[in-house]
């Protein structure tokens, strides 16, 4: 199973022939980070390859579907054309429910195609990671892997004291970045302050203005 953030073949990570499969816990080669914006949406694409000498089918799962923080969608290549647009229901991927049903039949030397798109407009969501998985019918013990896309959300946004309304000459910024980053807060492309973002990736700015 490879992963990458885009359709290009080259940027695709993870296993190959001869390449240790990483399951149930992918590591860094296997895993691919982006960041997004909130009100933006940002999508990963999947490759499961058949290594063996025959064909065989596979069950796909992800731990994780829609939440109050993100909208997921995933695809599949439903004709062989390495373009995965065809939606797969959430609780169709789930580990609980058992995985893609029916498995996917994937012959010999060839890829399933599979993409991840995610979206929130929540701006303080948490970052969120997907782990997928891929497991031989065939062969459940030797031939199964997993990949991971990591999701990580940078937003930024003012908050005013009390009910919202500016009260004397103060206001918080307050914003989602990258864990334990440096922030620099600007005031028409002018350096204001900097601070260190939390290992969750918030800060918290309390600006007042000078008389």
């Amino acid at each position: 199973m490879q992963i990458s953030p885009d359709t290009t073949p080259a940027n695709f990570v993870g296993d190959g022939p001869g390449v240790a499969y990483q399951y149930p816990n992918p590591g860094a080669g296997q895993t691919v980070t982006k960041s997004v914006q909130v009100n933006q949406q940002v999508e990963y694409y999947l490759r499961v390859q058949n290594d063996g000498n025959q064909n065989d089918r596979f069950t796909i799962t992800t731990d994780s579907i829609d939440t109050a923080d993100w909208s997921i969608t995933y695809y599949y290549d439903s004709n062989a054309d390495n373009v995965p647009d065809t939606v797969i229901p959430d609780a169709n991927l789930l580990v609980s429910a058992g995985g893609f049903v029916p498995p996917i039949t994937v012959t010999v030397t060839s890829s399933l195609w599979l993409k991840v798109e995610l979206f929130t407009a929540n701006g303080l969501a948490p970052n969120k990671d997907i782990v997928f998985t891929a497991i031989s019918v065939g062969n459940q013990a030797a031939q199964r892997d997993s990949c991971k896309a990591a999701t990580q959300l940078a937003s930024v946004y003012l908050s005013t004291p009390a009910d919202g309304k500016v009260v004397g000459p103060e206001v918080i910024v307050i914003g989602k970045g990258f864990a334990n980053s440096s922030v620099e807060i600007r005031q028409n492309n002018n350096p204001i302050t900097t601070t260190t973002a939390d290992a969750n990736g918030l800060f918290r700015v309390r600006l007042i203005q000078a008389d």
